[in-house]
């Protein structure tokens, strides 16, 4: 089941969740939302005809849930609803923002025949959203049931399988891009001798440094649980010291030709997507984001705005 061009008018509401993915001290969230349950849901009673995946010569990014009759179509999880109203070939839809264990999800509920929520209404668990309907492109009732996770934006870059969430506990993960750093080696020498033995034993990219001193960094691993645990094979393998080194990911535009036009841009980008940006001139005036916490957020985004503005951007790397 596809969107048609109109679903692009709402663009700019969902793309204010990519800001789940930057680094924005001041962000928070409704009472109600950040005691989010700990799983989701099926949204309605009914029988799973079509599931997630490739369907028909195209990508279907949801599960489709038929049944006849009065069928009531409930909040997957505790939220705060986005958008509700018409969309195109959705037909009457709801988007439901949710919070959970530190983790942002969107869900989706499209071909609704009516909706009994509001943009902004928070929402709990089981909570009723609508009934099932056939409005939009639909064969038969039923409804179509989206979930994303990080944020929903036009393409469905971030759906997910609901199939693989519905009743499980969902572990809390820290994920981002961290570094092991050793303490330091006394002699050249025994830095690489070091790098070849930590290479040979754990088959990780290991790189020798000159970081205040000589040692050794690993190459990135996308969780810190990952990370600590391979610090804790290197203090028990070589009982070597190490260091978890958390990444930092920004944007930094090319130059724009005036303050006015740096205003300018500085408001398009920041009212278009809810980023934090600021105004900076670093050998020229450019605009700068907050901080993303994955290289796969950042690039993400940097493709993001040249689709969108057609601006040079590149990405900066921060270390803490």
């Amino acid at each position: 089941m596809g969107r048609n061009l109109k679903m692009i008018r709402f663009r700019k509401t969902l793309m204010v969740l990519l800001t789940i993915l930057l680094v924005i001290p001041t962000f928070s969230l409704k009472p109600e939302e950040a005691s989010a349950a700990a799983t989701f849901i099926r949204p309605s009673e009914g029988t799973v005809t079509s599931g997630f995946g490739p369907r028909w010569g195209s990508m279907h990014y949801g599960v489709d849930i038929a049944k006849s009759g009065t069928v009531p179509v409930v909040a997957s999880a505790p939220g705060t609803v986005i958008f509700a109203g018409q969309a195109g070939t959705y037909g009457n839809v709801v988007y439901v923002h949710h919070q959970i264990n530190g983790v942002s999800y969107v869900t989706v509920y499209a071909h609704l025949r009516s909706i009994s929520v509001r943009v902004n209404d928070v929402v709990s668990q089981g909570q009723r959203l609508g009934y099932m309907g056939e409005t939009g492109n639909a064969q038969g009732q039923h409804v179509h049931f989206e979930l994303h996770k990080g944020t929903s934006t036009w393409n469905r870059a971030y759906a997910v399988d609901p199939m693989d969430y519905f009743d499980k506990n969902i572990v809390p993960v820290e994920e981002g891009s961290f570094r092991l750093l050793t303490g330091t080696f006394s002699t050249v020498a025994s830095q690489q001798e070091a790098a070849e033995r930590l290479r040979q034993a754990t088959g990780w990219t290991v790189y020798t440094v000159n970081e205040n001193g000589l040692r050794l960094k690993t190459g990135t691993f996308t969780t810190r649980a990952s990370a600590e645990a391979g610090q804790r094979l290197i203090t028990q393998q070589f009982g070597w010291v190490s260091y978890i080194k958390q990444e930092y990911f920004r944007l930094l535009t090319g130059t724009f030709n005036s303050t006015a036009e740096q205003n300018a841009a500085y408001e398009r980008l920041r009212n278009d997507t809810g980023w934090t940006v600021y105004k900076v001139n670093e050998n020229g005036l450019r605009l700068k984001t907050g901080t993303f916490k994955t290289r796969t957020a950042v690039e993400q985004a940097q493709q993001l705005v040249t689709n969108d503005y057609g601006w040079i951007t590149y990405i900066q790397v921060e270390e803490q």
